[in-house]
């Protein structure tokens, strides 16, 4: 529209001076309406270039904002991709910290019970689940401490704030182990093996 507009400004203004010529030429008796004719044209002519001139230019430009724009939306999708998958990551491991933590404060209370953990369950599988829960609790112990020194604060509370529950879980269950492995000595005179034995008390 502002090409159009330009175009027609010009093109009017070239008109005016032609008539203006025109009219002059006449006054003279007519010998100069060939030259004005000529020099109308190329007037016109040159206006015209310079008119498609602007119009490429306004062209080129409208492309190249069109690149940039393109460029900043894939600049800012790179971080909002990184923020989910960091995301996914703090999910999963809130979720298996919670549930290892639950799976390890049950134990505690049945060894504390019974003076045994959980029991192997078929194949052996209720076991393993209770060995790898309490690693994960001690993963979790470490993975804060670790963040502590380096950062400062401990882990983040992740989405939900799952992650910084199972943190403050396992700090708690820390301290309920230790409770139970000496009411265990008190009690029963013994510390269960981490794996049953044939023979042992807990197999």
């Amino acid at each position: 529209m502002m090409t159009f507009n330009t175009v027609s400004r010009t093109n009017a203004a070239l008109a005016a001076a032609a008539a203006a010529m025109t009219t002059a030429s006449r006054e003279s008796g007519g010998g100069g309406s060939g030259k004005s004719g000529v020099v109308f044209l190329r007037c016109r002519s040159r206006a015209s270039r310079v008119a498609r001139s602007r119009t490429r230019s306004r062209g080129e430009r409208s492309v190249v904002r069109a690149v940039d724009d393109d460029d900043d939306d894939d600049d800012d999708d790179a971080p909002r991709r990184g923020d989910d998958e960091n995301e996914g990551l703090l999910l999963a491991a809130g979720l298996g910290g919670v549930f290892a933590s639950c799976v390890t404060g049950y134990s505690l209370y049945t060894l504390k019970n019974t003076g045994c953990g959980l029991p192997a369950g078929p194949g052996g599988i209720v076991g393993a689940i209770e060995g790898i829960s309490y690693l994960g609790v001690a993963g979790l112990l470490g993975a804060s401490a670790y963040a502590k020194k380096t950062t400062g604060s401990g882990l983040p509370a992740g989405p939900y704030a799952l992650l910084g529950l199972a943190e403050g879980v396992a700090f708690v269950l820390a301290l309920a182990g230790v409770y139970v492995g000496i009411a265990q000595i008190i009690d029963y005179g013994y510390i269960p093996n981490a794996v049953p034995v044939e023979g042992g008390k807990c197999a």
